[in-house]
């Protein structure tokens, strides 16, 4: 009866499944892991068709090198998928000219919705209100709020701000996240959903997170610097960020390095770096490529209980760990190991509903302002950015889907 309703109303056309086998790092994308030996992204399509029941079109865009790979295979295999879904396959590193050739058929005044295929638990349930909104108001986006977590979001589009886009040429960064160009241009309207109308409840959080239990399952974001999709990749962009507030002269510890992709990031910036994990096989990965660089060491350690003497280090890097750690021995330990007036520069998911992150290997994520109080207590905080989606980031604004923050620890706590 709702997707009735939008056909008629808004004109609604398309779903847009957006999907690759590969994440914007590098790495094996999460959409392929696998519960009960059936993908979350093969879950996904037969989610939003059970919903849709035949009104519209589904089309899945990827990358073109995805072209007759294991998306196609996996839609050929499953007689419910293969007769009512397309896949495009076109423009590697861009979204937006993905949903430009998958709309060359509609006409301008059209809307389409587009899903990320991780996202099998979307609040799908919102068609009605998406409709009213869209009759109302003529959108040329409808989005989530920007702190609301990205697992159970969608977006809606209308075609002609689609290709109002390409014609603009906008920066590439606002090609992954097209809504967002919306927000800054007074010639667009972007319309954020109502919270109140969202009604996420904590049975549904702790449902799926208990669902998705097997598909986040990693400790640690991969990388694979070598394929790494610059406009799209966050974790890099965190250590972009990082390289404004280093000094040639700096002591640094990267605590939770991973395979030290961020050490290797930022050490021409810096005298010395030591990266750390509790992981030793990850460390040992992590010396093995980092050889050619003369100023970095690794190690294994343990943020809550570091083995370093007592301010030591000028900054501590740590980009998406708090979430998965004790976050009051987190901060203490990072703020014994620095210097008195030390910086301490970290990243972390920014969540309205962090207190059960669908992603169970995270104890908790933070709201802005919960971020705020907590790292209030140990450090003063010089700048927090709230980034959007990727890499957008909005000048003077805190709200986002992940928290880049620049602090100085304090004399005493």
């Amino acid at each position: 009866m709702y997707l009735k309703l939008i056909v008629l109303s808004m004109g609604l056309k398309k779903v847009l499944i957006q999907a690759s086998s590969r994440s914007w790092a590098g790495a094996p994308d999460l959409c392929m892991k696998t519960i009960n030996n059936v993908t979350v992204f093969e879950m996904t399509l037969l989610k939003v068709l059970e919903i849709i029941n035949q009104r519209f079109a589904i089309t899945v865009i990827a990358p073109s090198f995805e072209a007759g790979g294991i998306l196609q295979k996996i839609i050929n295999l499953n007689p419910k998928i293969r007769d009512q879904v397309d896949l495009i396959c076109s423009h590697d590193n861009s979204p937006l000219m993905r949903m430009y050739e998958a709309t060359k058929d509609l006409n301008a005044s059209d809307y389409i919705i587009r899903l990320d295929s991780l996202n099998l638990f979307s609040k799908l349930d919102l068609w009605n209100y998406v409709n009213q909104v869209i009759d109302r108001y003529v959108p040329d986006c409808l989005k989530f709020p920007d702190d609301f977590p990205p697992a159970f979001s969608f977006d809606v589009y209308k075609v002609e701000y689609i290709r109002e886009l390409v014609d603009l040429a906008v920066d590439p960064v606002f090609h992954v996240h097209p809504k967002y160009y919306c927000l800054q241009e007074n010639d667009f309207h972007a319309h954020t959903i109502d919270e109140g109308s969202i009604n996420l409840t904590d049975d549904y959080l702790l449902a799926s997170r208990k669902f998705m239990t097997t598909v986040y399952d990693g400790e640690r974001m991969e990388v694979d610097e070598k394929k790494i999709v610059s406009s799209g990749d966050q974790l890099s962009f965190h250590y972009q960020l990082a390289g404004n507030y280093l000094d040639e002269n700096d002591i640094v510890l990267d605590i939770a390095c991973g395979n030290g992709y961020g050490a290797r990031a930022v050490a021409s910036k810096v005298k010395n770096i030591i990266g750390a994990d509790i992981d030793e096989a990850v460390i040992n990965k992590a010396r093995e490529l980092s050889k050619e660089y003369s100023n970095i060491n690794f190690q294994v350690d343990d943020v809550t209980n570091l083995s370093f003497n007592d301010e030591i280090f000028d900054v501590v890097l740590s980009m998406e760990t708090i979430e998965h750690v004790d976050v009051n021995k987190y901060c203490a330990e990072i703020f014994r190991v620095l210097k008195p007036g030390g910086r301490f520069i970290m990243s972390t998911p920014q969540n309205s509903y962090g207190h059960i992150p669908i992603n169970s290997s995270h104890h908790t994520e933070f709201s802005a302002n919960e971020l705020k109080n907590l790292l209030g207590k140990y450090f003063i905080l010089d700048r927090f950015i709230g980034i959007k989606q990727g890499r957008v980031v909005i000048e003077g604004e805190t709200l986002g889907n992940n928290s880049f923050v620049v602090c100085k620890r304090r004399v005493t706590v």
